[in-house]
């Protein structure tokens, strides 16, 4: 089993948080309210300013969820809201949803630059394994991706035979078991 498909299934299958900013292990935030977080940065970051439904288009829910989850994250000191404001990230819900961005970004980037995956489907991916993986392995991830870019790909590799040798071809090639546990 891929080290990926691993994560994803722990994920689903355990549920297995750890410990966020002055938060508890035993009180993880759910992946739901962590996508909150990551949405409202993003319009701050974009529109200086979140709405009650600009979230709800973004994340595609309706504005009641999004009252409600905002309710959630204020009585956990994240977000500052008011019915009728705009929603405004705490400095610890900045820095949760800060860590989740980057977190998404080092996955997505790994998934599209060094896996080939297409553009959707890494960043479809990374919104899931985002979640469930800690700042560390993000920051491994970024790190090995870099690598590969300037180090493999670019001296020794070039991109498309990259790419031609990882991804199966019309016979459907299947890639070696790997010996991870075994």
């Amino acid at each position: 089993m891929s080290i990926l498909i691993c994560c994803i299934h722990i994920a689903e299958n355990y549920k297995v948080g750890y410990s966020r900013t002055n938060m508890t292990p035993d009180v993880p935030l759910s992946p739901s309210m962590e996508d909150y977080l990551e949405t409202i940065l993003t319009l701050e970051t974009q529109n200086r300013v979140a709405r009650v439904k600009d979230i709800a288009a973004a994340l595609n829910v309706q504005m009641p969820s999004v009252t409600s989850a905002l309710k959630a994250l204020k009585e956990r000191s994240l977000v500052n809201y008011e019915k009728n404001s705009y929603i405004i990230l705490t400095e610890q819900g900045m820095e949760i949803a800060k860590s989740v961005t980057e977190r998404h970004f080092a996955v997505a980037g790994f998934l599209h630059k060094v896996l080939c995956l297409p553009v959707e489907e890494a960043q479809d991916t990374a919104c899931r394994i985002e979640h469930v993986i800690s700042p560390e392995i993000a920051r491994r991830l970024k790190h090995l991706t870099h690598f590969t870019e300037t180090e493999l790909l670019e001296k020794s590799y070039d991109s498309e035979g990259w790419s031609k040798s990882i991804k199966p071809d019309d016979e459907g090639t299947k890639l070696p078991d790997n010996d991870i546990g075994e």
